[in-house]
């Protein structure tokens, strides 16, 4: 049976969530539902076990712990849904306007369906659409005269044609642990050749301030490097200027906000290797983004950042610890 739509669903010890998360999926019969798990311990996978053998349309894929980027395209090596799209185990959605989705994906033959972005047929037949979707995704232009919103670089509110990932290789990167949802947006836009859009905000992502940031466990300067590498083969010099600005300083003020990161990854030789490969562009930058970026080009700064991460904790550090949605 070929299903309209497979949802992928990463799970690593999701267990608080996913009775939530599955009461707002149990009207979607029409859905193929792949839960990829990721070497849970918490029961996340008994839990999952016994709503396989309940519903038809549910699946379990059991994964060694190789993180979200082997779950996600574990998942999708199964899915026999015409498209597919994501979600992620802590997060919700709007049951009935997903559904209006769906049913508008049986009549659909676009490659990629974006959903929380205004219909504009214009954009189509007067721009190259693709330059302005990768320039969107990558955050380094401003295309709000084309687009009501931002286009979230993430794989969540968008449908993806099954065939077109399977035939032209699409995966997410597995040696990139930050960016890695933007890689395989930017790819899966990159072999695409029509796109649609939809003003429908389906998809409530779930904000925990206070949890863990995968942050603080990252070699910022190996995934910098690594998430680069990736974006390098999919954009112009100009683009890859602007992108690597952006990249860097946003990695530098992360090692600045937490205390584990710096201590564990406190490696500036590394990114200033990265800053001096790259032509960068303080294009689209934040003026305070934009001296950042300038500062840390200075040769001796990498002495002085110790004392101004120090001395800076207080200022960056949240300690709020309630949780909201958002819609997206």
């Amino acid at each position: 049976m070929q299903y309209l739509a497979t949802i992928v669903i990463p799970v690593f010890n999701a267990i608080n969530y996913l009775s939530e998360l599955l009461n707002d999926l149990e009207v979607t019969k029409e859905v193929e539902i792949v839960f990829s798990d990721d070497g849970s311990t918490d029961g996340s996978v008994e839990f999952l076990e016994e709503q396989a053998r309940t519903h038809g349309n549910i699946k379990l894929l059991h994964n060694k712990r190789s993180g979200v980027s082997a779950a996600r395209n574990a998942g999708v090596s199964v899915a026999k849904g015409k498209y597919v799209t994501f979600i992620d185990a802590d997060d919700l959605i709007d049951v009935e306007k997903f559904m209006y989705l769906i049913h508008r994906l049986e009549h659909s033959e676009d490659d990629i369906v974006f959903a929380n972005v205004a219909e504009n047929t214009e954009i189509v037949a007067d721009r190259d659409i693709k330059e302005l979707l990768i320039g969107d995704i990558l955050n380094v232009t401003n295309n709000e005269k084309f687009f009501s919103k931002r286009i979230i670089s993430g794989p969540v509110n968008k449908f993806f044609k099954t065939t077109m990932l399977i035939n032209n290789d699409v995966k997410f990167p597995v040696d990139v642990n930050l960016g890695e949802d933007l890689i395989f947006v930017l790819n899966a836009v990159t072999v695409s050749a029509t796109f649609d859009f939809a003003p429908i905000q389906f998809y409530k992502y779930r904000i925990r301030q206070g949890s863990l940031s995968r942050s603080s466990y990252l070699n910022i300067p190996e995934n910098a490097k690594n998430y680069l590498a990736h974006v390098e083969k999919l954009v112009d010099e100009s683009t890859m200027r602007a992108v690597a600005g952006h990249t860097l300083v946003n990695d530098i003020l992360r090692i600045l906000r937490q205390p584990d990161v710096a201590k564990r990854y406190f490696d500036y030789k590394k990114m200033q290797e990265i800053t001096q490969k790259y032509n960068l562009s303080s294009e689209g930058l934040t003026a305070k983004k934009r001296l950042a970026l300038h500062v840390f080009r200075i040769p001796f700064v990498s002495f002085l950042l110790p004392v101004i991460h120090l001395t800076s904790l207080d200022l960056f550090k949240q300690k709020r610890q309630s949780e909201f949605f958002v819609d997206i």
